[in-house]
């Protein structure tokens, strides 16, 4: 008692949020010391989501892939940090005119944005919408 801990509810009570629930421990773990609560929250829906992406839609057999990023300047060398191999300066570069040979294209904004950037001969398809239980 008293460990902080993260996790997610079940599949059948997805979307379910508390202060205070009971859950299965199969279905926590215990939070790094260097994590805030906030950060720990976040994880079990983030790591979800980019499964579904990248493993799930984009069929990415190889979890190492170079990955490139799109950013704004302020922010490429957090982009870096957290494990961009290339980074496109959003606000003054078109990713389709710096990136060549890229099997996917996750766009997270999704609408007019991925439409815009998109090369004329390509097809662009952005993913959204609520996880699926596992």
């Amino acid at each position: 008692m008293g460990d902080e801990v993260y996790g997610r509810t079940g599949k059948d009570r997805i979307g379910t949020s508390a202060e205070r629930i009971a859950v299965r421990q199969d279905d926590l773990a215990h939070k790094r010391v260097t994590l805030t609560m906030e950060e720990a929250a976040s994880l079990p829906l983030v790591a979800r989501t980019s499964w579904q992406a990248l493993v799930e839609w984009a069929h990415v057999q190889y979890l190492g892939a170079h990955v490139a990023m799109t950013a704004s300047a302020t922010n490429i060398d957090l982009v870096r940090s957290l494990g961009a191999d290339t980074v496109v300066d959003s606000r003054h570069q078109a990713f389709v005119t710096v990136l060549h040979d890229y099997d996917n294209v996750l766009g997270l904004l999704g609408g007019e944005k991925g439409h815009r950037h998109r090369r004329p001969s390509e097809s662009w398809e952005p993913r959204c919408g609520r996880p699926r239980p596992r």
